[in-house]
């Protein structure tokens, strides 16, 4: 895997991460191939339903795009609302 690559899901895993401690009941999770394709999975805790799953391409502009308007939708929709407040 190539060093910008392992760099784009290095930044993908940390804004997974820091994403993950604003929400209350959900959890993103990132599983890697070792190629430049990783699957992000959006699910409950509780029972690991998934909610929402994306494939990415991190060579795509258009997929790193697409992964950064879902997380913020994420984030804009599932974040409780009293840390929405608090900012």
């Amino acid at each position: 895997m190539g060093n910008d690559i392992q760099m784009d899901l290095s930044t993908l895993k940390l804004r997974c991460s820091l994403l993950n401690r604003k929400l209350a009941s959900e959890e993103l999770q990132v599983w890697e191939s070792g190629t430049q394709w990783c699957v992000l999975y959006f699910v409950k805790k509780a029972d690991f339903e998934v909610i929402s799953i994306l494939g990415v391409n991190l060579n795509a502009k258009r997929d790193r795009c697409l992964t950064k308007a879902w997380l913020s939708f994420i984030e804009n929709s599932y974040a409780p609302a009293l840390e929405k407040q608090a900012a």
